[in-house]
């Protein structure tokens, strides 16, 4: 068990300069010591938390949903986990069933975590939809008017 927990130590370490900054700091109130290794308590919950340790891992099974994929995108933005982002962000432009399935949410998580190929992309795929066809999306709620401006023209 140790052995479990010391590898996906190594792998968020490496992931995320916080959490290698969390393992290698002095724990604080509320820590707890589980067989010599660091137990921090973070704020997502155990959903949010899987999906963001999915995609540091390769051997993990990943979903493809979007909105896991928005839980993995907002953990990695928290913790710093750049190389993370990336690779969502091509795992999302090489995906062209994502595109056609859900455009106008795509173009929105991609405007909002600066994806601006894929949100192009996602932009033109919405012209196939007739107005009845838009789907009702919260995330264009997260987004920058002057981009929804754009998305329109």
């Amino acid at each position: 068990m140790r052995r479990r927990g010391l590898l996906r130590q190594i792998i968020l370490a490496r992931s995320s300069a916080v959490f290698e900054s969390m393992f290698t700091s002095p724990q604080g109130p509320g820590s707890v010591e589980d067989e010599q290794l660091n137990v921090i308590p973070v704020a997502e919950d155990k959903e949010a938390l899987y999906q963001i340790l999915s995609w540091c891992d390769l051997r993990c099974k990943r979903s493809w949903d979007l909105k896991d994929i928005q839980l993995a995108l907002r953990g990695a933005e928290k913790y710093g986990m750049k190389d993370v982002i990336a690779h969502i962000k091509q795992v999302l432009t090489l995906g062209r069933g994502i595109v056609e399935a859900e455009p106008v949410k795509l173009y929105a998580i991609a405007i909002r975590y600066g994806f601006e190929e894929l949100a192009h992309t996602a932009a033109w795929e919405t012209l196939r939809l007739t107005l009845e066809e838009w789907p009702d999306v919260p995330e264009l709620a997260d987004i920058p008017a002057i981009a929804l401006q754009r998305f329109q023209k």
